[in-house]
């Protein structure tokens, strides 16, 4: 993989997507960078580089033990990787298929990476068996979300009174049958 500055990205090339790796002694070399596991991939997979259990109280999440860890509280997933989302897209993350083999769900439901943010890539799962997570859980090194970057339009909101009229109206919740 080569390696360049993002200005250079920037000017030069297209359908690219700069990213670094965070320095840590821990991590940095035992995980691999984000891949798209096929030629045909859409998204990008990303791995696990540290993992830190949570339980949200009051509106703030507080470190404890993965032995602690109860049923709806949270595991942080850090990728150790930084992205450099393109101006005009977007970065979903999304758990990937194995998420069902595992007793989590990604809290979130989606992440949203707008294209300024330049923090970490890190996903949170809830757990829903707490049952020996540390081992029915993700791994250090295993690969635990997708990234996909996708095109974001520049709109702006116009206020109206009326929308123009389609042939499904406001139907919703099945309204197109089952």
């Amino acid at each position: 993989m080569a390696k360049a500055s993002a200005s250079t990205l920037n000017t030069t090339l297209k359908n690219v997507l700069p990213f670094y790796r965070l320095a840590s002694p821990q991590t940095h070399n035992l995980v691999p960078a984000p891949i798209k596991a096929t030629t045909h991939a859409a998204a990008f997979d990303c791995f696990a580089a540290s993992r830190e259990f949570y339980r949200a109280r009051k509106g703030e999440l507080h470190d404890i033990e993965p032995h602690d860890a109860r049923q709806f509280d949270l595991i942080k997933y850090s990728t150790g990787t930084v992205f450099e989302i393109p101006e005009n897209h977007v970065g979903l993350a999304f758990a990937r298929s194995s998420i069902c083999k595992m007793p989590l769900i990604l809290a979130n439901g989606t992440g949203v990476i707008d294209s300024d943010f330049r923090g970490e890539l890190c996903f949170i799962f809830r757990i829903l068996d707490a049952e020996d997570i540390s081992e029915t859980s993700y791994q250090l090194g295993q690969r635990i979300g997708q990234l996909l970057i996708v095109t974001a339009p520049a709109l702006e909101l116009i206020e109206t009174t009326k929308l123009s009229p389609t042939s499904r109206g406001s139907g919703a919740f099945g309204s197109t049958g089952l």
